[in-house]
């Protein structure tokens, strides 16, 4: 599998757990401006998860043995044997260490935890010796392992191994994955599936060599209402079918504080229903740090989503921080999602009924929330800022409320574009948003388009008003909105007010230009979205309708700032 660069260099410390000594990614790694984010979501550090250990519970060591009773002073050596040790509705305790395991829970209800204060780490590779100098390459013979290279419609052209789950890790960061021999050249590696042959282009003398041998981490099949908290799961070759290191095709399950990192495809699949997904952080996954298909109910809250797609897959087919297709009711809420290679929030194809809000979705390589495809939703309350493309996507969907969201110096702010599908855009209502900032590059501030060049934005069913469109460099974008008219190119709007004289829109918007924009926030370059005293958004929002409202959980039917509240 070829990494491609990351974000920066990557942050790992060392701890000493069960008497083994190992390297622990930071979850918070690569969060340049964390002290000033208001987000504290992501996962507690490894090893410091407290969890009640229950009466009856079956204790796991990596010093343990598999025949032994399971008690806290007889324990069991492996994760997968306290599986099927455990009763239904039981709990397997995990003493701290390094598990190389693969497992499964099927019809069983389930509590997986670490021992208290103990860093448990579930890990999907081996470590590796017996290498052999060949030139100026090294090689290990009885490479065995072979995965397979499925969906090569997701791979981009420019990065041909992305969905080739090999993995090899070099004192803990991963080596580059080549295609030929002869392409092996310092921190790279070749597996040759002939020969069963393995290749590094780097001197493993006095280092750590680890390859991933297995697939995946956890499977939950009818494992209802079972509980998975606290650990870590890593280094799993999971090909791109798979989805996840873990997955989750039960209902009712519930991932607290776990951290998926190093995985080569996703981190976490959920496949069931009225999954809780809340406080885990997902970083570093060769796809997509969270994944969901067909999941009814999920609530996905307070998790960190950070720099995902290493591999580079296809950022137009399934690639970045989390995606979610044919998912409905889905709260995804209180998400800090940064740095991600492809879309950082994307819900596609009948995710219908959505509740996205309070999230801040930053620095992600393509649009920091993309909507696609899909009918309902509440886009409300999110911080999206220097995302590559479009902070806010709204793709061919109907019924969508964009509430008091904060979108900061993107490309574009806000998007509502229809296309050639059958899925057309209708009743978008557009309210109390400040759209603040682009890039040079970029043309306006909301842009409001019929790709097939036969709508207006009025046929479109789009509206906004009370929104606040900020430009700190006066005249920068050069046009406020770009808005769809029928059988035509788009009409261009310099200002507010000629938005407001051509089409009806933003009675009650704000124009903030210059010294007005760069107050507005309180420091809106290091994050700070709190209204400044003076701002001209104080009091100027229109009053939430009771769905939104109670999204955001503030007052319905009363006047409010613009921006976040």
């Amino acid at each position: 599998m070829k990494f491609a660069a990351k974000f920066g260099a990557r942050c790992v410390v060392t701890l000493m757990v069960g008497g083994v000594v190992i390297g622990v990614p930071l979850s918070d790694a690569l969060d340049p401006v964390s002290a000033a984010s208001t987000r504290s979501a992501g996962a507690k550090p490894l090893g410091t998860t407290t969890y009640p250990v229950p009466v009856g519970a079956i204790f796991v060591s990596s010093a343990g043995n598999d025949s032994a009773s399971g008690s806290q002073t007889a324990p069991l050596k492996t994760i997968g044997r306290a599986i099927t040790a455990a009763p239904h509705g039981g709990t397997v305790v995990i003493r701290g260490g390094v598990y190389r395991e693969s497992l499964t829970i099927s019809n069983e209800r389930l509590t997986l935890q670490p021992y208290p204060n103990e860093a448990v780490i579930i890990r999907g590779s081996r470590t590796l010796s017996s290498f052999i100098a060949v030139g100026g390459d090294w090689r290990r013979d009885g490479w065995n392992y072979q995965f397979p290279r499925q969906a090569p419609e997701t791979v981009a052209a420019n990065y041909p191994m992305a969905n080739a789950p090999d993995m090899v890790f070099y004192d803990g960061q991963p080596l580059r994955q080549v295609s030929k021999l002869s392409q092996v050249s310092g921190k790279a590696f070749f597996v040759d599936y002939t020969t069963s042959q393995l290749f590094i282009g780097i001197d493993p003398v006095g280092h750590v060599l680890e390859g991933s041998y297995l697939q995946t981490a956890l499977m939950l099949n009818n494992a209802d209402n079972s509980i998975v908290r606290g650990l870590q799961f890593e280094r799993f070759a999971t090909p791109v079918n798979t989805h996840g290191a873990v997955v989750d095709l039960s209902d009712d399950v519930t991932f607290e504080h776990n951290i998926f990192v190093d995985n080569a495809s996703s981190g976490l699949s959920l496949r069931g229903n009225r999954t809780v997904v809340a406080g885990n952080t997902f970083g570093f996954n060769g796809q997509l740090g969270l994944h969901a298909f067909q999941t009814d109910g999920a609530v996905i809250e307070d998790n960190k989503i950070n720099n995902n797609n290493t591999e580079r897959f296809d950022q137009f087919q399934e690639a970045g921080g989390a995606k979610l297709v044919q998912s409905v009711n889905v709260q995804f809420a209180g998400n800090y999602v940064l740095n991600n290679i492809g879309n950082g929030i994307w819900f596609d194809i009948d995710s219908d009924h959505a509740v996205i809000v309070r999230n801040e979705a930053f620095s992600n390589n393509r649009n920091g929330i993309q909507f696609e495809i899909s009918d309902g939703a509440i886009i409300a309350g999110n911080t999206v800022r220097s995302n590559t493309d479009v902070g806010i996507h709204i793709i061919e969907s109907t019924n969508i409320d964009v509430y008091n969201n904060v979108v900061y110096k993107n490309d574009v702010a806000l998007t509502v574009w229809d296309g050639s599908r059958p899925h057309l855009v209708g009743n978008i209502a557009i309210r109390n948003n400040v759209l603040m900032d682009a890039r040079a590059t970029s043309t306006a501030l909301l842009d409001v388009d019929d790709k097939t060049h036969t709508l207006s934005g009025a046929e479109m069913g789009v509206t906004a008003d009370y929104n606040a469109y900020c430009r700190s460099v006066a005249g920068t974008p050069s046009r406020v909105v770009d808005w769809s008219r029928s059988n035509t190119t788009q009409a261009n709007y310099n200002s507010v007010s000629a938005f407001r004289a051509g089409t009806g829109n933003e009675t009650h918007g704000l124009a903030c230009e210059a010294t007005v924009a760069t107050g507005f926030f309180v420091k809106a370059s290091t994050g700070n979205f709190a209204l400044s005293t003076s701002s001209v958004g104080r009091g100027a929002g229109g009053a939430l309708p009771a769905n939104v409202a109670a999204a955001l959980g503030v007052t319905a039917g009363v006047a409010v700032d613009v921006g976040l509240l």
